[in-house]
């Protein structure tokens, strides 16, 4: 088990969390969009409940043209949180390249 992951554990988890979900934000503003799919997936191995964070992976997936991933992330965000708008405009987006 490498250092990082010993911390899922602790209360640290969410401070480490956060600096994943930084990183990922920044690099899908960047375009760098494989590279914030990587950070999200950390930030969320962390926080799995964070709908913000499997929306903005959603985001990346359908940038990158992997819509059967963008709904699966879009979806889970949606079960998370229903309430959270952009999910709910985001999600029939990229759906509509699978039909």
């Amino acid at each position: 088990m490498n250092n990082e992951t010993s911390h899922r554990f602790t209360t640290g988890a969410v401070e480490i969390a956060e600096n994943h979900l930084a990183s990922a934000i920044s690099l899908a503003r960047e375009g760098q969009f494989e590279a914030a799919v990587s950070a999200f997936r950390k930030a969320l191995s962390f926080v799995p409940d964070r709908s913000d964070a499997w929306q903005g992976l959603g985001y990346c997936y359908r940038k990158l043209s992997r819509f059967a991933q963008a709904n699966e992330a879009y979806g889970e965000a949606q079960r998370l949180d229903p309430t959270r708008g952009a999910v709910w405009v985001n999600a029939p987006v990229a759906a509509i390249p699978l039909h």
